[in-house]
C-alpha cells in the first residue's frame, strides 16, 4: 500500500523541479546612479559628477551592492556615494 503523504510530496517535489527546468529567469536590468568627487575647486567645494551605471540584477538591493562591490574591487580611492537605484527600461543588452 502506497502511504499518500509519501506520494504527494513527491508529485510536489516533480511538479517544482518542472516548474525550474521549464521556466527561464528573465534578466532585469537597473540604472544605478553615483555621486563621485572628482577634484576639490580653490574654494575648497567639491566638484562632483554623476555617473550612471547599467546593472543585470534581479532586485534594487543587489544592483546597489553590485555597483558598491565594483568600487570596492577597483583599488581606485575615491570618494562616492550611491544617490538612486531604479529599474531601467531596457528589455535586453544585444551583445
Amino acid at each position: 500500500m502506497v502511504n499518500p503523504k509519501k506520494s504527494c510530496i513527491f508529485i510536489q517535489i516533480i511538479n517544482i523541479y518542472k516548474y525550474k527546468t521549464k521556466t527561464k529567469v528573465m534578466s532585469k536590468f537597473f540604472e544605478v546612479t553615483v555621486e563621485v568627487i572628482v577634484a576639490t575647486l580653490k574654494n575648497g567645494k567639491d566638484k562632483k559628477a554623476k555617473e550612471i551605471y547599467l546593472v543585470d540584477s534581479q532586485s534594487v538591493t543587489e544592483a546597489e551592492s553590485r555597483v558598491v562591490k565594483d568600487f570596492e574591487d577597483s583599488g581606485v580611492q575615491i570618494d562616492y556615494k550611491v544617490v538612486s537605484a531604479r529599474e531601467s527600461r531596457i528589455l535586453r543588452v544585444i551583445e
